[in-house]
């Protein structure tokens, strides 16, 4: 709250005040890229396998 960035910021009434945007949504994930996501099992399985490398040093 102390820094200049907030400086005359309405604390009181902030919990009452309409925001800027407000986003609709048609599911919980709809604002989220995924692209990125792919197939999750198979980057899984590539998790999985560099992990065992990695474990074979303390063998």
């Amino acid at each position: 709250k102390t820094h200049p960035f907030f400086f005359g910021a309405d604390w009181n009434s902030l919990r009452h005040i309409e925001p800027p945007f407000g986003p609709h949504l048609q599911i919980d994930t709809s604002y989220f890229p995924t692209e990125e996501f792919g197939n999750v099992a198979e980057q899984m399985e590539q998790v999985e396998g560099i992990s065992r490398e990695k474990d074979i040093a303390f063998l």
